[in-house]
């Protein structure tokens, strides 16, 4: 039987890693956090591997590049695990292993991750695959940087590092990217 799946998703600034911290806190159970091992914002090369909101609170993690490497961490004398996954967008397994290979022991998966990427679409099906089937998701919204009004989307407003894109996949903060609304949310063409 695969986990209880509790996502946060929504565009960037929404608060969405800040949740997973908070569910964090709240849980007693043995637990282990993970992030993407490409996002590096808010780290020196000198520190350890965290999660890390906007607002600078921190969680210490282990950075992956796919969620198979999940259950080399996840010890088999433990029978209640539960896991805290960060920007879970860019794990292109995400849905996969969580319903096919997840280890037994995982009784909760916290996950955050952005629903859709700067072009309007999806961000990737995996992931949209996930809020679908998700026990609870909670989709978050911020405030438009234009007009203060609720936020959807993620704007790309860093035309210089248009070209850096692979894919749908630029990691950055603020310089990179503002939430937007509907109406102020203009979708990149590349």
């Amino acid at each position: 039987m695969p986990p209880k799946i509790c996502v946060f998703t929504g565009p960037m600034f929404a608060g969405k890693t800040t949740k997973i911290i908070d569910c964090w806190l709240a849980t007693d159970l043995p637990k282990f956090a993970f992030k993407f091992s490409s996002d590096i914002r808010y780290e020196s090369d000198n520190q350890e591997r965290q999660i890390v909101s906007h607002n600078e609170t921190k969680l210490p993690a282990i950075s992956i590049s796919k969620c198979a490497e999940i259950t080399n961490y996840i010890p088999v004398n433990e029978p209640q695990i539960v896991i805290f996954i960060d920007e879970g967008q860019f794990l292109i397994d995400i849905y996969q292993w969580i319903f096919e290979y997840a280890p037994t022991n995982i009784t909760k998966i916290f996950i955050s991750g952005l629903d859709y990427d700067i072009f309007g679409n999806k961000f990737s099906n995996e992931f949209s695959n996930l809020i679908d089937a998700a026990d609870e998701c909670h989709t978050l919204t911020a405030k438009c940087y234009k007009c203060k009004e609720s936020a959807a989307f993620t704007q790309f407003i860093d035309n210089n590092s248009l070209s850096k894109i692979d894919g749908n996949i630029l990691i950055g903060g603020s310089e990179q990217y503002q939430p937007a609304c509907h109406n102020h949310f203009t979708p990149i063409q590349k």
